[in-house]
């Protein structure tokens, strides 16, 4: 069997930069990278520019495999996980080896799926990851579109193609549209102005049939309309990597549970990256598996630092109103809702006596949303 202080299942951008602040805060502490890739000589991933900030020139290429071998780290190529017995603290690998570790860090990432769905092998089904592929899609002939799914995604996909001039129907199996990212109240509000629009927005309960041939012909509601049908898009996502740890006593469910610590329910184990579910969600962001890893890393040997879910902007045009959010803005409690003109605010609080703003939602005139902005970041106490 073979030991090591620090062992890191996964050499992606999480599990890199938590090897790498090991390495800085212990210069000769043993540490174990585990990869399923043969080869390290060249990364695939895209940088963002704010990563490249984050990084010296030297480290673009930062997944080579000669990174490794310089700072005296154990690399283990062409090799999964497949078991994780946390009481002998012990990762079993599927190249029959064996690893017994002090602190585990597991940053195996995700993969893409495609939505499993009832009709979703006719031939007038697409499959997108973004709502950037739809310029790659040939849109000329289709005139009946159906969105399946109310997201961010879906709703922009449908605002682009209500644009040229087709008409929309979005299916949510939710009960309300743009969740977890916007609370009800406002949700619903946007809902309508779609709806005013031309864009139906038709819930589960409200399906009472879907006519197909080879392909789907139209939708039979349960007030009995008839919708067309000419094309269908669903939106890819992603599923995390976990299989190796069921079985074990890491508590998960959509990703790896862990705490502000990046630490799981089990003491000396650690997640980062595409596997871990944060505040019952998962990120999927490139930048943000970056800081996982560091906290992560930083963690394992002794520090305490912390992570929050990233403040992310979102901007969306619908007909003359824009929609922008920052920070924490999907709960339906300590928050307040203020009208201004035409236009809807909704600022959120991390507790019931209104001090502490840690969100804002603007639908409508969005021209002063810098200064809640800068409200937010100036509240938010970040440990980085």
């Amino acid at each position: 069997m073979d030991r090591t202080e620090y062992l890191i299942i996964g050499s992606g951008i999480a599990g890199y930069s938590a090897t790498k602040m090991i390495r800085h805060v212990f210069r000769d502490s043993m540490i174990t990278v585990v990869t399923k890739n043969k080869s390290l000589d060249k990364y695939e991933g895209r940088l963002s520019s704010r990563a490249y900030d984050d990084f010296e020139e030297k480290d673009n290429w930062m997944l080579s495999t000669d990174w490794y071998y310089d700072n005296d780290i154990e690399l283990i190529t062409d090799a999964n996980a497949v078991k994780l017995d946390t009481d002998k603290k012990i990762v079993y690998l599927d190249n029959s080896r064996e690893i017994q570790y002090r602190k585990l860090l597991i940053a195996t990432g995700s993969r893409v799926v495609q939505p499993v769905v009832e009709y979703g092998d006719k031939e007038n089904v697409i499959i997108i990851k973004t709502p950037q592929d739809l310029i790659y899609e040939e849109f000329v002939e289709p005139k009946n579109i159906v969105i399946l799914g109310a997201s961010n995604s879906g709703i922009s996909e449908a605002l682009l193609l209500h644009k040229i001039g087709k008409n929309i129907t979005i299916i949510e199996h939710g009960d309300t549209i743009l969740y977890p990212a916007l609370n009800v109240e406002i949700s619903e509000i946007i809902a309508k102005d779609l709806a005013e629009m031309g864009i139906k927005i038709l819930k589960d309960g409200e399906i009472k049939e879907f006519v197909c041939s080879d392909k789907i012909e139209k939708i039979i509601t349960s007030k009995g309309d008839e919708i067309a049908v000419d094309l269908m898009v669903l939106n890819k996502g992603i599923k995390s990597n976990i299989e190796f740890i069921a079985g074990s006593k890491v508590d998960y469910d959509i990703g790896i549970r862990v705490d502000e610590r990046l630490q799981t329910n089990i003491e000396d184990v650690y997640a980062a990256g595409d596997c871990v579910e944060f505040d019952n969600q998962l990120v999927g962001q490139w930048d943000s598996s970056l800081k996982q890893g560091r906290i992560a890393g930083y963690n394992m040997t002794g520090g305490n630092r912390t992570y929050r879910y990233p403040d992310e902007i979102k901007i969306l045009e619908i007909d003359d109103k824009t929609l922008f959010s920052f920070g924490r803005t999907s709960s339906d409690k300590c928050y307040k809702s203020e009208v201004k003109g035409d236009t809807i605010y909704q600022l959120f609080y991390d507790s019931e006596d209104m001090k502490n703003l840690i969100g804002i939602v603007i639908y409508g005139d969005i021209s002063d949303k810098d200064k809640y902005v800068e409200r937010i970041l100036v509240n938010k106490q970040e440990k980085i």
